[in-house]
């Protein structure tokens, strides 16, 4: 959380909070039948996103009170994963996790005119949803699959490939100088990331094994990444689809 206090100008002070919650709750088992090492299990994490709250600083402050509703969303996930030794030297290491994300309300869901830009003059419908009611649904597998090959007692190479889901979101403005990042949960609009990244590596022991060096080269795409467009202000915004776009991206190292 955080939150900014400004009382330079008596009848504009303010005051400006952020806040998200997010508990987790995992089962992990274990289970070793010959060369296999299988790791399975469940979880389920809780978010509550206070978007902003925007309050008026002392007596004499004019500023008129803004809070945004809650978010709050349930994640829960089943996943297994083997590692199986194929030989002396070579180890495969196989993993799905099977991800879901329930967003809940209450929540007001504004609906636009195919073809336009999300602005208030494209509104074409509005959807009112209760207190707990099921306003968004995703779903989807995260993938694992790495291959090591040991060289020798000293080095090792190792090939991976990992696909990942995230279901919350980072807006961060770089231009202002407060600390106004803001968490967006996905919801009826903003679908979960999903990254694909492809990595090598090359791992060596030094001076009697007591010293591990590493030199790895891996490439990443995202898909349904947010960004804001030009000149966006992104605090206390509360249709921030009107403001958000969906962008790909990709890195490299």
């Amino acid at each position: 959380k955080y939150f900014i206090l400004n009382q330079d100008i008596t009848t504009e002070a303010y005051s400006l909070s952020h806040k998200i919650n997010s508990s987790h709750l995992k089962a992990d088992f274990n289970i070793l039948p010959g060369r296999h090492k299988i790791n399975t299990g469940f979880e389920i994490t809780r978010y509550s996103v206070i978007p902003g709250k925007y309050y008026p600083a002392g007596d004499s402050s004019l500023i008129i009170p803004n809070v945004i509703d809650r978010e709050a969303a349930y994640e829960p996930a089943v996943y297994i994963d083997d590692k199986y030794s194929l030989t002396d030297f070579l180890t495969l290491n196989l993993g799905i996790r099977i991800s879901s994300f329930f967003s809940l309300g209450p929540q007001t869901v504004l609906l636009y005119n195919p073809g336009f830009s999300k602005n208030r003059s494209s509104i074409s419908d509005t959807i009112n949803f209760r207190q707990g009611e099921l306003t968004s649904k995703y779903a989807g597998p995260e993938l694992r699959a790495s291959l090591n090959y040991r060289i020798s007692d000293k080095n090792s190479l190792k090939i991976n490939y990992n696909r990942t889901r995230q279901y919350i979101h980072l807006l961060s403005n770089s231009i202002s100088i407060s600390p106004t990042d803001t968490w967006k949960l996905s919801d009826y609009y903003f679908n979960p990331e999903t990254g694909d990244q492809y990595a090598v590596g090359f791992y060596q022991m030094l001076r009697n094994k007591s010293i591990e060096t590493s030199a790895e080269l891996y490439y990443k795409e995202i898909k349904n990444m947010v960004d804001f467009k030009g000149g966006s202000t992104l605090a206390l915004v509360e249709n921030i689809e009107q403001v958000m776009i969906n962008v790909r991206g990709k890195a490299y190292g």
